[in-house]
């Protein structure tokens, strides 16, 4: 079964934070045998603990030093190994309390493991386990249980309402924060994976109703395509690292402009940027919304050649191209590999625009002019043009924009 890398990752943590578990269980153990042992050599002091107690505390040291030793040598993960550890450690406790019942202090044997029963069920809140928080913590209510009836002392129903109810909300606390503190991590990592194709508010939307992002659904879009003009004579003439620059200062602030539109970042294709209006959520101005972030984009890349001329660095021109109609949409991938994307012709086309669009020009097609209507967006027709794919020219519109004018109109009435 191919796990998720956040199931992954929470057993990599369950094993590591195993080993913190024996050190603190095993350091614990090791110092109450040091203070009983020292204890048992003071003179006059009564009641005095146990050897076998001791005896138990140093066992179970050496136990743990064991089991983190093999835990060191031995990373493979193992499911079963929490439980068994909880109720190894729950034993020693009450191995210890019964040895606790030789030194005839009733406070000691009847009181004193409550405390370490909590500090166990704590621990296994180091597994990110509900299960193995709540099964410490009923192993322990039994074992306390069990224990207090099977004693003699007058106060052992004291001992036994107090040890039920303390170890009941511990383990009822722990086990929500636990699953408080994964169901956040899960979270986290679904918005940070949306956020790298969606903008921030259509990420909260989709959070709000998972199944807008997980299932697949058929869609109308449109879909602008980007590209550099005359990338590969750029990149032939350039350092790799001045490319790669330029990139990474270009590509942040595309991206920006499609997330500040509403639009979906499908992916980088080299040099080429693939966006969609209309999936996973859609609205009816969703190619008004694409033109607005076609045109940001040309203006956005004149201040940038700007920048760039004043540092003496390469510029250059794009050339957007737009195209509306059907596609299939939703998350396809691997786990740890998903992403976005709309499949259907749709796409074909908004590149074969795309590449139809000159330098510093914006494209549309004619069902993406359609959907226009209204918005007062000026276009200039373009003669028809026979691209790859397609039996019959296509009717192809420019997007008349000027350079630090915004498009006139209020969008799609």
């Amino acid at each position: 079964m191919t796990l998720t890398d956040f199931e992954q990752s929470r057993r990599e943590r369950e094993t590591r934070n195993e080993r913190v578990i024996c050190w603190i269980a095993g350091c614990a153990l090791l110092a109450g045998a040091v203070v009983h042992l020292a204890l048992r050599m003071t003179p006059g002091f009564r009641p005095q603990p146990p050897w076998l107690m001791i005896a138990i505390e140093m066992a179970g040291a050496l136990i743990m030093a064991g089991i983190l030793l093999q835990l060191h040598l031995s990373r493979d993960y193992r499911w079963w190994r929490k439980y068994v550890l909880s109720a190894w450690s729950i034993a020693l406790v009450v191995g210890i309390n019964l040895a606790g019942r030789v030194a005839g202090d009733p406070v000691v044997s009847l009181f004193l493991n409550i405390p370490i029963y909590i500090v166990a069920v704590l621990l296994s809140g180091l597994r990110y386990s509900t299960g193995a928080v709540l099964f410490t913590g009923g192993l322990a209510m039994l074992a306390h249980l069990v224990f207090m009836v099977s004693a003699a002392y007058p106060e052992r129903l004291l001992a036994l309402a107090v040890g039920l109810l303390v170890l009941a909300a511990t383990s009822v606390t722990v086990s929500y924060l636990v699953k408080s503190m994964l169901t956040l991590h899960r979270d986290s990592v679904a918005k940070d994976r949306l956020r790298r194709f969606l903008p921030p508010e259509v990420v909260e939307e989709i959070t709000a109703a998972p199944e807008l992002g997980r299932r697949a659904v058929e869609a109308e879009v449109t879909v602008l395509f980007s590209d550099i003009s005359g990338f590969t004579e750029m990149a032939s003439r350039c350092p790799p690292q001045q490319v790669i620059d330029l990139l990474n200062d270009y590509f942040p602030v595309m991206a920006g402009i499609v997330f500040r539109h509403r639009g979906t970042l499908e992916k980088y294709i080299g040099d080429a940027l693939l966006a969609v209006w209309g999936a996973p959520i859609s609205g009816p101005d969703d190619a008004w919304r694409a033109v607005l972030a076609a045109v940001e984009m040309q203006q956005a890349i004149n201040e940038l050649n700007r920048r760039w001329s004043a540092s003496a660095r390469p510029t250059f021109k794009i050339h957007i191209g737009l195209h509306t109609g059907r596609v299939a949409a939703g998350l396809i991938g691997a786990d740890a590999y998903l992403q976005y994307a709309t499949v259907g012709d749709t796409t074909n086309v908004a590149s074969r625009i795309c590449a139809v669009a000159g330098p510093g020009e914006i494209v549309v097609s004619a069902a993406t002019r359609g959907k226009l209507a209204g918005s007062g967006v000026s276009l200039e027709e373009l003669p028809p043009v026979r691209v790859k794919g397609k039996a019959q020219p296509l009717v192809l519109y420019r997007v008349v924009w000027q350079p630090g004018v915004a498009l006139s109109g209020g969008g799609v009435q």
